[in-house]
């Protein structure tokens, strides 16, 4: 099996980041069920596999829009309302795929929503980019993994938002 995508060392704690880009709510059970399965292998592959976790990395952007649809907004402010709306709403619709195939070693998902847009009071054509991660860490010192890697991330990336659903 190839490597990970990516991966993350943290301390003694080494964390897999499989990445997906379904294009459309249709493909996302397969898409997740597939990168929790190469989650699972790479635990079990790993020469410390107590000291694995895993995090999915998922495009949404394609799932809620083919590229047809624009962002608009009168305001930045606007926008980020926008964006952040769309991310609530795909982490409601979304939740019930997150169990299927979770391994108490997958710690979260990152999602990340990409869209064309006009912004009207400052004239711009821009790409909006949120990004929403998901915490689905059981242990304290699984969450506090996932909350190392998601505020690393956060520093570099505005408009990253955390969902934490253990709490």
């Amino acid at each position: 099996m190839p490597p990970a995508d990516l991966w993350v060392q943290l301390g003694e704690t080494t964390v897999a980041i499989e990445c997906k880009r379904p294009f459309s709510y249709d493909g996302l059970g397969g898409n997740l069920d597939k990168a929790f399965s190469q989650l699972r292998e790479r635990y079990r592959n790993h020469p410390t596999p107590s000291h694995v976790r895993g995090i999915v990395a998922l495009s949404a952007s394609k799932m809620e829009n083919d590229g047809s649809r624009m962002l608009k907004a009168d305001n930045v402010a606007e926008l980020n309302s926008s964006v952040r709306q769309l991310s609530n709403d795909f982490v409601t619709k979304t939740a019930s795929f997150w169990d299927n195939a979770r391994d108490e070693r997958t710690i979260g998902l990152v999602v990340s929503f990409r869209a064309l847009s006009p912004v009207e009071d400052v004239n711009l054509f821009t790409v909006a980019q949120h990004f929403t991660w998901i915490g689905l860490a059981q242990s304290s010192s699984d969450r506090e993994v996932f909350r190392s890697v998601s505020s690393a991330f956060n520093k570099l990336v505005p408009n990253a938002k955390d969902v934490d659903t253990t709490d």
